[in-house]
């Protein structure tokens, strides 16, 4: 993948910075979906998480230096475990949808 990135921020950042920005986006990416569970507005768990993580993989790589064949280790394995294997996370989060 060429590098898209303007002249000037061609900088790596380190890993307390990916550590901290990979908690930030977990916890908020977690909390709108089970909101959107809840809700019963998410129609596709595993679209949903897949977008979350193509742009935490973009990420990665522009920002953090990652190799573009090792992207993933910035995202929760169970983002893609689960929906892989059948599992919803609701049932891992204990959520009840909500009767409208």
């Amino acid at each position: 993948m060429a590098n898209v990135m303007p002249s000037g921020n061609n900088v790596r950042l380190g890993k307390t910075q990916k550590d901290k920005f990979r908690n930030t986006v977990k916890d908020y990416v977690e909390k709108v979906g089970k909101i959107r569970l809840k809700d019963g507005v998410c129609e596709s768990e595993a679209d949903y998480f897949a977008g979350a993580m193509a742009v935490m993989f973009i990420v990665n790589e522009m920002y953090f230096g990652a190799d573009p064949d090792n992207v993933a280790d910035i995202t929760p394995p169970m983002w893609f475990i689960g929906p892989m294997s059948g599992r919803s996370l609701k049932d891992d989060w204990g959520i009840i949808k909500n009767e409208k």
